[in-house]
């Protein structure tokens, strides 16, 4: 049994004891009453005596159940800060295991290989883009270029369609299913922390 569960209980046994003190209470006045109609001050002043004495006792555990109430009230807040502590260390543990398994300077040198395989990509495709076999000097590209003055011609060369190459996806959705796995995996093991 847990301390929280001990004053809730004392706290109840205690509102018993007052209700039975109340009857006995209600019972001196009575008495009280009756010995002074029948005459008999002295009795009746013991009884109002023995009331006093019974209402000091009726004040004393009623403060003492609203010390326990206190207490079970900070006791209940203290448990809730304990498991909200005990649910963030978990998640610290968890965000470290994740972590653990993603190294800053893998990405760093994940990013660079992607940077460097885009850059070959537009290489490539620049290479593709001049064609086969044309071998003529930018210069007279570009004076032809300019001597160009029909819209149609102009029109022509823009609406040229440009074929890319297909890039390689596979080794990137590979490595995405495989992350993506480790970070279900490791979502899982939280759920299953927190429940």
């Amino acid at each position: 049994m847990n301390a929280i569960t001990k004053n809730k209980k004392t706290a109840t046994m205690l509102e018993k004891k007052i209700a039975i003190l109340e009857k006995k209470k209600d019972k001196q006045i009575a008495d009280a009453k009756l010995h002074l109609k029948a005459g008999n001050k002295r009795k009746a002043m013991v009884c109002l005596k023995r009331k006093k004495m019974i209402e000091k006792q009726i004040d004393n555990y009623t403060n003492t159940i609203f010390t326990l109430e206190q207490q079970a009230t900070v006791l209940e807040g203290a448990q809730l800060n304990a498991n909200i502590v005990e649910t963030m260390k978990d998640t610290k543990d968890t965000m470290t295991h994740i972590n653990k398994n993603t190294d800053v300077d893998d990405v760093t040198d994940l990013m660079d290989e992607l940077a460097e395989q885009t850059d070959n990509a537009n290489d490539i495709q620049d290479a593709l883009a001049q064609g086969v076999g044309m071998e003529d000097d930018e210069d007279e590209l570009m004076a032809e270029l300019e001597g160009l003055s029909n819209e149609d011609a102009v029109e022509t060369v823009d609406n040229m369609p440009i074929v890319l190459p297909q890039v390689p996806t596979n080794k990137i959705q590979q490595k995405e299913k495989q992350q993506e796995q480790e970070e279900e995996d490791a979502l899982g093991e939280l759920e299953a922390m927190m429940e």
